[in-house]
């Protein structure tokens, strides 16, 4: 009778504990009421960063946890116990990431209740404002002469020159910042390549086929301020330069002005001539020969001209043609022109071509690297 006592009180002991756990597991966990960041770690080279923070609601259950900001992702978060929570975030793309960057985190029940807070990047690692890249700020997309795409000198620069042996290689991305108002025109960061330079110090930049095409359809300068050269260390962080300021031009363009309408009988008329002046500076615009009011870097002294040929109408070049000559004046950017009679020659009312290549070079730290190579062609009207 005893141990029977004894058994019934057991099993009711036993009873009771089962029930006491299964009360606690089928009660409703509390709502997430809020976290409180407690720690965040600096990035670590691998870019993977931990943070714990606390759940204002002690017994709340966290499910998961989320960023919406570009360039991170959260890995895992868990429960460290008495409230206390971890999450583990990890870089996915540095060209997003920033020293003392905020990162956005969610964290949610599994009934969608959820609460958010922010984090601290502090990267240790980064390469932020180490380097400079030196540029032309206008450069012809392709040669007038070999009609080949011209690399684009991208030289980066160190204050301690050993640092440039940390970096690895350069991107070209489309990432718009500063100046929201400059917009790709359809350009696309995948429209150029990027090949890094023999002696390690820079990369250039050369334009695929698709940008030479787009280049000859808009004819006119596209600004690259919505794309960014990533310099890429080792360890994998960026330092991004804007290419503010950079225009990619056309190897080629047509001057019009009603000051180069002729009539065929005045060209036949001994002692004719017809000279002047006129404003060329938007045909050099497109070209890639700015004034001073857009950039600086132009040494007007060191601009090349040579008169190629003239067109006839049929586009057949014309053997000695003396009645057009021209020049532009710089930095006016005004073009000086002059008419004469060639009584023996027999030109035909229609439009000519007077073609002139302008080339112009760019210099730094001792090198010369091509730039503008592009004709300009004066329309001539011989009524």
């Amino acid at each position: 009778m005893k141990k029977i006592f004894t058994y019934s009180i057991m099993a009711l002991l036993s009873t009771f504990a089962i029930s006491s756990c299964s009360d606690d597991e089928d009660r409703p966990a509390p709502d997430l009421d809020g976290i409180t960041m407690d720690n965040v770690s600096p990035l670590n080279e691998a870019g993977v960063l931990t943070a714990t923070f606390t759940a204002t609601t002690a017994d709340a259950r966290i499910a998961s946890a989320s960023t919406t900001t570009k360039g991170f992702a959260v890995e895992k978060v868990e429960s460290k116990g008495n409230g206390i929570w971890q999450v583990t975030v990890k870089a996915t793309d540095f060209a997003y990431v920033q020293n003392g960057q905020t990162v956005d985190l969610t964290v949610a029940q599994a009934d969608g209740i959820n609460a958010s807070a922010v984090l601290n990047v502090n990267d240790p690692f980064s390469i932020e404002n180490r380097y400079t890249l030196a540029y032309p700020y206008t450069y012809s997309l392709t040669d007038a002469a070999t009609k080949k795409a011209i690399d684009l000198p991208l030289i980066i620069n160190a204050a301690d020159e050993a640092e440039l042996a940390n970096i690895s290689g350069f991107m070209f991305i489309h990432k718009p910042m500063g100046n929201t108002s400059v917009t790709a025109n359809g350009w696309k960061a995948e429209w150029f390549e990027i090949s890094p330079m023999e002696d390690g110090k820079g990369a250039y930049l050369t334009a695929k086929q698709e940008a030479v095409d787009k280049m000859a359809t808009q004819k006119t300068p596209q600004s690259l301020s919505t794309f960014c050269v990533a310099a890429v260390a080792k360890n994998g962080r960026m330092q991004l330069f804007p290419l503010t300021n950079v225009y990619a031009c056309c190897s080629e363009t047509i001057l019009k002005n009603d000051a180069l309408q002729v009539t065929a009988a005045d060209l036949k008329e001994p002692g004719y001539e017809k000279y002047g002046t006129f404003d060329a500076s938007g045909a050099m615009n497109r070209i890639g020969i700015f004034g001073s009011d857009r950039t600086q870097d132009i040494e007007w002294k060191n601009i090349i001209s040579t008169e190629l040929y003239t067109l006839a109408p049929d586009g057949k070049p014309l053997e000695n043609d003396n009645f057009f000559v021209s020049y532009i004046m710089f930095p006016e950017r005004n073009a000086n022109y002059y008419f004469s009679a060639e009584p023996e020659a027999d030109y035909q009312p229609g439009t000519y071509l007077n073609v002139e290549r302008y080339t112009l070079d760019w210099k730094y730290n001792g090198k010369t690297y091509p730039r503008i190579s592009a004709d300009l062609q004066y329309e001539i009207v011989i009524k």
